[in-house]
């Protein structure tokens, strides 16, 4: 069975005793990790354990339970409010609590609320699993771009793409297989396609090179040395901004 954590914060010793009895007793499942007298002190609590669920009482010296939201810029545990006065229920749910139960707490509407918080918390896991496996999905995937060659088409991988090479209104692709191919599309189509991936520096008016096939480079005679034995031309008006692009100095 997986832990669940929560941190109790009222007041009342026995409140706060009781209410532990009856989490111990029905959700065995739950760990109490702290208890707080004080809201500033559950406030240090949830921000040391980074508890799941938070069970809050709402009327309290200094300040009000409700007050929670502006000590975090994020809530990212369920709050349950706990209180003996249920005029506080419509703002319970105005600050985003999962339920909030009466005092003396009846153990069935304990049971209620705190099933919501797991449900909430379970479904909240699911949604994160979720976006994790399409996040992987996706960078699994090697992005490719569609390239016209002699009026074929074909998808070539971006990574394997070492360097794009101007033959005046066409280009040549250098591939990591040694492989070439004459596209019939300009280096500029090349240059804005590719735009949004970072691997690509335009060396010279020529060159579209990949940063990540770069062997070394010389300021003085002008040219990039890449992967495959290729030779790219630098412009002097780009000696710097290779620096930048290269993290390099």
């Amino acid at each position: 069975m997986s832990h669940i954590s929560c941190i109790i914060i009222d007041d009342e010793v026995s409140a706060r005793n009781n209410l532990t009895h009856l989490i111990n007793h029905y959700f065995p499942e739950l760990i109490v990790e702290a208890k707080a007298s004080t809201l500033i002190e559950g406030v240090e609590k949830i921000k040391q354990l980074q508890p799941e669920i938070v069970f809050l009482d709402v009327e309290m010296p200094l300040y009000s339970g409700y007050e929670i939201i502006d000590f975090f810029d994020k809530i990212n545990f369920q709050i349950i409010f706990v209180t003996a006065y249920d005029k506080y229920a419509i703002n319970a749910f105005e600050v985003n609590a999962i339920d909030y139960v009466l005092k003396p707490i009846h153990p069935n509407k304990l049971v209620d609320a705190v099933n919501k918080a797991k449900l909430k918390l379970h479904n909240q896991q699911l949604l994160c699993n979720y976006e994790k496996i399409i996040q992987e999905f996706k960078t699994g995937i090697p992005k490719t771009i569609l390239i016209t060659d002699n009026s074929y088409k074909q998808n070539i991988i971006i990574d394997n793409i070492i360097a794009i090479e101007a033959q005046r209104s066409y280009a040549n692709l250098h591939l990591k297989d040694s492989r070439k191919i004459l596209a019939s599309k300009n280096i500029g189509y090349f240059e804005e396609e590719l735009r949004t991936e970072k691997l690509f520096f335009r060396s010279h008016k020529s060159w579209l090179i990949n940063i990540n096939h770069v062997i070394n480079y010389s300021k003085t005679k002008l040219i990039v040395n890449l992967n495959g034995g290729i030779s790219a031309k630098l412009s002097r008006y780009k000696t710097t901004l290779i620096d930048e692009s290269l993290k390099l100095t």
